[in-house]
C-alpha cells in the first residue's frame, strides 16, 4: 500500500512526463510507444500493443506517424519477415535523456551535487 506523502511525487512525475510529451508534440499513446521502445533498446509492434493495451490499427498508425517524425525506426525481423522491429533513433534517445534528467529530484542531481560541494569546501 502506498504512502499518501508518495502522491505528490507521483503528481510531479505525472506532470513532467505530460509536458514532456507536450513540448514533443505528442500523444499520450506515442509517448508510451516511445517509452517502451526506448527501454527494450528493439521490440516488436505486436509487444508494444501487448503490453500498453493498443489494438493492431492504432498501433500502425503511431508506428507511422512516429516514423515519419524520426523518433524510431522499423525494420523487418531477419528470421520472421511478418514481424516488425521497432528500434530507437538518437533523436528518441536525445528526448529521453531530457525526460531523465528532468525527472531526477534536485538533490540527486550530479550538477547539484556539485555546486553543494564547492559550496562547502568555500565556506
Amino acid at each position: 500500500m502506498s504512502d499518501a506523502r508518495d502522491i505528490p511525487d507521483v503528481a510531479r512525475t505525472l506532470g513532467i512526463v505530460a509536458a514532456w510529451r507536450s513540448s514533443n508534440l505528442l500523444t499520450a499513446h506515442q509517448g508510451e510507444v516511445l517509452i517502451q521502445v526506448h527501454a527494450a533498446g528493439a521490440i516488436t509492434a505486436a509487444q508494444v500493443c501487448r503490453v500498453i493495451g493498443l489494438t493492431t490499427a492504432s498501433m500502425t498508425r503511431i508506428v507511422g506517424k512516429l516514423e515519419e517524425a524520426g523518433w524510431l525506426m522499423r525494420a523487418r525481423d531477419d528470421s520472421d519477415a511478418r514481424r516488425l522491429i521497432l528500434q530507437p533513433t538518437k533523436q528518441l534517445a536525445r528526448a529521453i535523456e531530457e525526460l531523465e534528467r528532468a525527472l531526477v529530484p534536485e538533490c540527486e542531481r550530479p550538477d547539484v551535487v556539485d555546486d553543494l560541494a564547492e559550496e562547502l569546501d568555500a565556506g
